[in-house]
């Protein structure tokens, strides 16, 4: 590990970036109970699990594809869509096999409700994703 990756992941900065995801997936898990279909718990592990995956995903993606943000940002363009799909689709099925729901049809079977939760996915991650950059670019 490198001293930059150290000093990445101290507990402050796990904590700065951990608590608005983590706010962030809480208020999706009340928005999908309220105006939605399910209870709150299911709602709120789906959404756990899909937006630690992205953040996992895109800090990945930062860490090997973008070394230098400064005169790389640029690859952020294709980087964060393409983390976010995979946090997207790594978070649901992981919440699938902790709730113990089935897997088998789910594509096939509601794919528009599918495909709305990864524009919801893309939104919020694209959005913290600038959030977090540019309070990184102001420090």
């Amino acid at each position: 590990m490198t001293s930059k990756t150290v000093e990445r992941w101290t507990a402050l900065w796990l904590l700065q970036h951990s608590l608005p995801s983590l706010t962030v997936n809480t208020v999706i898990a009340l928005g999908l109970t309220a105006f939605g279909d399910g209870d709150f718990a299911p709602n709120l592990v789906y959404s756990h699990c899909i937006g630690i995956s992205i953040w996992l995903s895109i800090e990945t993606g930062l860490h090997f594809l973008v070394p230098n943000r400064k005169q790389q940002w640029r690859r952020l363009y294709l980087i964060v869509p393409v983390c976010v799909a995979l946090g997207y689709l790594a978070g649901l099925y992981l919440a699938s096999w902790l709730l113990n729901y089935p897997t088998d049809g789910l594509w096939s079977e509601q794919p528009r409700l599918l495909l709305g939760y990864l524009l919801l996915s893309l939104t919020a991650g694209g959005a913290m994703s600038y959030y977090f950059l540019s309070r990184g670019q102001l420090a």
